[in-house]
């Protein structure tokens, strides 16, 4: 092609499309050239596509290098052919733990319209991040997963969302495998991820249409969807703006709001509230219980009162597996130990009158702790009989007993998550800090008014040593920040590698280049501009004219000539 382009050059006829594509020179054409290039583009652009489908990647799931081979009769029969999930959700596991559907739920398991997983598993390396999870989420419904921070919560929505690829285990949603069939379950997923993924340039408007479309919404109702979503998440005064001016909390309800718009029958939201003050958490909530009518949706928090709130069935994870589902009606009174009676005193000393007063009318009653003005007693469920007269009494001895007020709680969400997120652990180091806690209070109510005056200190005090003082603190920070600088540097490997190992090798090289000897070295050239062809130095469209040398130059060419 090259060399076709050259003569061409050279003729001064050059090519032009249509005209002389047909020219052949050397067995050549210029049309020719052009096909094979056409070729060649068709073929790397399909071979990209089908490289990038099959080669694994930090994310998604690559697909059988068969892939493009397969027909929708074929995906067909695979479908038919597949089992069906096992239904026991609870296989393996206490069911005292997990609260029973109703028969309307499980209607929705025979009818395909829930989501079910069953023996999830995710490893990366040794380590299990999922360990064999199962769960079924209805429609209809918020299922709230919450677990500590390494649980698996995140892991188990990047599997169900096609991100990560599990190790083992099935999922269906709406009778379509989430893990083989995933480009159509894309169709119908909405995902708000951890960390938002927006278009800097676009406006929360276009965001808003650009999602509705994709999701295969009508266009006569985009329009009415997107003002509705606006509406929902409060950025109307914000729908021009470019999302790289939005703040933090306006980025979030943008992300939250493109998983819900169009047709998301499947919505899973990864801590959406995160960063959000409480007025926007709030209408986030309104919106996500006015929405969840015609979708799964699939929440995880670490927010205990937003999981209250929103959450119709509530899993807990611990260690890769789930450990419990129900309501939180169901999770406090299954791990809830009863009430908290909270009683703020008149006075700083021990009041043992109050506990008399409590254990007579409640003996199973625990007192928790006693800090300062403040007692907490634990009362048990099974006392609620008593409840009725024991308060009557207690309202009519207060002021005797010399206490303020009181008030009674059932147990909260958090307390179930500590204690079965953390077990026994929380409990001893709340036992723990009981203890501590009661010590202290003791200790302050034997403190003087005058021990309680703050010494006088100004940071002026801590240079009256003068330089030496700023010596030294410079050198400690110098100290500490050098062990820091050798610390990453020995740890990071590639950069070791570049600093420290491939000088060395280069070194090693060149002293060992300069040292061989390869060939014996070859005998000198003279070196002469005549030992060449004379070339023209002019050119025109008659002639090539060559240049004329003198017997003066001829002599001064022939001076300097190397030797």
């Amino acid at each position: 092609m090259k060399q076709l382009l050259f003569y061409n050059f050279q003729t001064g006829d050059g090519l032009k499309l249509g005209a002389n594509t047909s020219f052949v020179y050397e067995n050549y054409s210029l049309s020719a050239g052009m096909s094979f290039l056409a070729l060649d583009a068709v073929l790397y652009l399909a071979l990209g596509l089908y490289l990038d489908q099959v080669l694994p990647s930090g994310f998604g799931v690559p697909k059988p290098w068969y892939f493009c081979f397969k027909c929708g009769k074929r995906q067909q029969i695979l479908r038919e052919d597949m089992q069906p999930l096992n239904d026991d959700e609870l296989a393996g596991q206490d069911p005292r733990n997990f609260e029973p559907v109703a028969d309307a739920l499980k209607r929705q398991e025979g009818e395909d319209e829930c989501l079910k997983v069953r023996g999830l598993v995710k490893r990366f390396g040794d380590k299990a991040a999922v360990n064999g999870t199962s769960l079924t989420m209805y429609k209809g419904q918020i299922f709230a997963l919450l677990g500590h921070n390494g649980a698996g919560k995140t892991t188990t929505l990047s599997m169900l969302t096609g991100l990560l690829k599990p190790t083992a285990g099935r999922a269906e949603v709406f009778g379509l495998d989430m893990f083989s069939e995933m480009a159509e379950v894309r169709k119908i997923l909405g995902v708000c991820p951890q960390h938002d993924v927006l278009f800097r340039n676009l406006t929360p408007e276009e965001h808003l249409r650009l999602f509705a479309a994709f999701k295969g919404s009508e266009p006569g109702e985009i329009d009415a969807q997107v003002e509705q979503m606006l509406v929902d998440i409060d950025l109307v005064d914000q729908r021009n703006q470019e999302a790289r001016t939005l703040s933090g909390g306006q980025k979030r309800k943008l992300s939250v709001a493109i998983s819900m718009i169009g047709n998301s029958k499947v919505v899973m939201l990864d801590e959406p509230t995160s960063g959000m003050d409480t007025t926007a958490r709030r209408r986030l909530w309104d919106m996500l219980k006015k929405n969840k009518g015609d979708k799964i949706v699939i929440l995880t928090t670490h927010y205990m009162d937003e999981a209250d709130i929103l959450g119709d069935r509530i899993a807990i994870m611990s260690e890769g597996d789930v450990q419990c589902t129900g309501s939180s009606l169901f999770l406090k009174k299954r791990y809830g130990a009863g009430y908290n009676l909270v009683i703020a005193k008149q006075v700083r000393e021990p009041l043992p009158e109050v506990d008399k007063f409590i254990m007579a009318r409640l003996p199973d009653a625990i007192k928790l702790q006693e800090v300062s003005s403040e007692i907490t007693y634990q009362l048990p469920s099974e006392s609620s009989s008593k409840f009725k007269q024991f308060f009557t009494d207690f309202d009519d001895n207060l002021a005797a007993l010399r206490l303020r007020s009181y008030s009674v709680g059932i147990t909260t969400l958090e307390e179930v998550f500590l204690k079965i997120g953390h077990g026994e652990e929380v409990e001893r180091a709340r036992d723990e800090d009981g203890m501590n806690l009661k010590a202290q209070g003791e200790k302050l109510m034997n403190v003087k008014p005058e021990d309680l005056e703050l010494e006088e200190y100004t940071i002026s005090r801590d240079g009256d040593d003068g330089c030496s003082a700023a010596l030294a603190g410079f050198l400690d920070q110098l100290q500490h920040l050098s062990t820091k600088k050798l610390l990453t540097q020995f740890r990071d490997r590639q950069i070791l590698a570049v600093e420290i190992l491939f000088p060395i090798i280069l070194l090693v090289c060149m002293f060992a280049f300069s040292k061989a000897k390869f060939a014996s070295d070859s005998p000198a050239v003279a070196l002469s501009v005549f030992a060449y062809p004379a070339q023209g130095l002019w050119h025109n469209e008659e002639a090539i004219l060559q240049p004329s040398i003198s017997g003066n130059d001829r002599s001064f060419i022939d001076a300097a000539t190397f030797l």
